[in-house]
Parts: structure tokens; sequence; C-alpha cells
């Protein structure tokens, strides 16, 4: 991935109980691209036991299955960034097309499952008109 080393389960472990005992409530897994780590999921887990844990994403490796054990890992929520509103205008400006931000789950749904316990999807991204504004 990066220069630098990945942090191990082992100190993201550490550092969730670290921050808890300094009182923080929430935690947000994101810079880089976190679905690029294949124990995502586990991280989301350790976090979640201490913390309201939401994770910030492109959302291209978002699958049903991957939103279901994030849920299930108990990730409060989940914010995918989306550059137009317009499909085709997004995955030009990002260069990749047909790979919509969160193509794999109903994004528009704003759900990451149903149920009664209620974890938002956020939709960060434009207006229709162009960067910089708010989208869905």
């Amino acid at each position: 991935m990066g220069q630098a080393p990945e942090q191990t389960l082992e100190q993201f472990d550490i550092g969730s109980k670290k921050l808890a005992k300094l009182g923080t409530v929430f935690v947000s897994l994101a810079g880089g691209e976190p679905l690029l780590r294949p124990d995502v999921v586990e991280i989301a887990r350790l976090v979640s036991r201490y913390h309201v844990t939401f994770l910030t994403t492109n959302g291209w490796d978002m699958t049903p299955e991957l939103a279901r054990d994030l849920y299930r890992a108990k990730l409060w929520g989940v914010s995918i960034s989306l550059d137009y509103a317009d499909p085709a205008r997004h995955d030009r400006r990002r260069g990749k097309p047909g790979r919509r931000a969160g193509s794999g789950v109903n994004w528009r749904s704003g759900r990451l499952r149903p149920g009664r316990r209620r974890r938002r999807c956020a939709i960060c991204g434009p207006a229709p008109d162009g960067p910089g504004s708010a989208s869905t």
C-alpha cells in the first residue's frame, strides 16, 4: 500500500483501548481506502468494541456481502464519496468507467441493511451541478 507499514490488528486493538480511556466516542476508519485491507471487517469489529465506528470509502469494493459483514462487526455507518450524482460524470471524473461508488450496494436507500437498528450510509458528494456541493 504505502511506504509505512500498515497497523496490525493488535495495534488497532491497543489504540482503540487507549482512545476509549481518553473518552473518545466516535472513530472513523478513513484515509487512503480502508476497503483495500482484507482485514477491514476485523478492524471494524475491534474498534467497535469501544467506539461508535464509521467508515469512509470510495465504495468501489463494496459488495452486499461486505456490507453485511461490516454491519455484523457493529460498524455504525458508512460514508461513500461521490464526485457527481450522475454516474457517468462521476465515473469520468474518477477515470474508472462502470465503477460508480457503492455500485455493489443500494446506496440510494441510505441503509446498510434493513432492520430495527438503523445504521446509516451517508452519501457525501456534490449536487448534480458539480463538485463541492451536497448530494443525495
